[in-house]
């Protein structure tokens, strides 16, 4: 029977060791890219409906209330209808778990609306 192999005999120095490590850190990162950019294309490419746009539309709202209210001088309560208003400014921000915990609670429930909605929805 022969012997296993041990670390003895499969030396490799350490700049090949590294490097091994950034090919499967830099390799990895490019498949996860590669994937998510396929499914963004397959994911448009389907029929969204009014739900899918009224998403986008949602989010490019938030993104300038959060860029143009102080800007234009809106009052607070106006700003306080995004949530990115509510996550800290980290480094640096103070922590909230409150509204964390606030924004992670509607993110399940919208998950699990989502999810039921996909249950029922017809698929061929």
């Amino acid at each position: 029977m022969a012997n296993p192999i041990s670390v003895q005999d499969t030396a490799v120095g350490r700049v090949r060791w590294a490097l091994g490590h950034v090919l499967v850190a830099v390799g990895g990162t490019t498949v996860l890219m590669l994937l998510v950019g396929v499914g963004a294309g397959v994911t448009r490419a389907v029929d969204v409906g009014r739900f899918g746009v009224a998403g986008w539309i949602a989010l490019a709202a938030f993104v300038l209330l959060g860029e143009l209210g102080p800007l234009l001088g809106l009052d607070q309560w106006a700003m306080d209808l995004s949530p990115f208003a509510h996550v800290p400014k980290l480094p640096g921000g103070a922590f909230t778990a409150g509204s964390v915990a606030a924004l992670t609670a509607i993110a399940a429930v919208l998950a699990v609306a989502g999810l039921t909605g996909l249950r029922r929805r017809d698929i061929m």
